[in-house]
């Protein structure tokens, strides 16, 4: 029997392959589980459909994460902050603070992309790692100024 995935499933296939598998494993396994459904020439047309809109929606996803990445290189995010004499902030730079530094020059930024594991507690300059859509890596200078 032919059947389309509709969820990747180990050993057989990922999502939107078409199959053959044995016809008891099918109506036993893959179709109660909605694992997959029967293979007709209209589903097949429907999930190659559905798969060029999606890689479509991909290839702009990485063309926009390549133009952010141009831009996040050459920004430097200043954040005015309170600290004490020595330097040491009374609290810790957030990812919010950072998304809204980025947004006010002008970037529109996910904050998921943010590797933000070591809070800024200091004034100074300091580089957030991104990690993109497209797998582009790379840092956002931030600079923590006393107010």
């Amino acid at each position: 029997m032919k059947v389309v995935l509709v969820k990747s499933v180990d050993k057989l296939g990922r999502v939107g392959e078409v199959k053959e598998v044995a016809d008891g494993y099918a109506r036993n396994f893959l179709l109660p589980q909605n694992l997959a459904i029967p293979a007709t020439s209209q589903i097949i047309a429907q999930w190659q459909a559905k798969t060029r809109a999606e890689e479509k929606v991909v290839e702009k996803e990485i063309r926009g994460a390549k133009d952010l990445d141009k831009k996040l290189t050459s920004v430097i995010v200043e954040i005015k902050v309170k600290a004490n004499k020595e330097g040491t902030l009374f609290g810790a730079i957030t990812e919010d603070q950072i998304i809204n530094g980025l947004r006010v020059k002008g970037i529109i930024f996910d904050k998921k992309y943010l590797d933000y594991k070591n809070h800024i507690k200091t004034i100074g300059g300091h580089q957030i790692s991104y990690q993109l859509v497209d797998g582009s890596r790379g840092e956002i200078k931030v600079k923590v100024i006393s107010e």
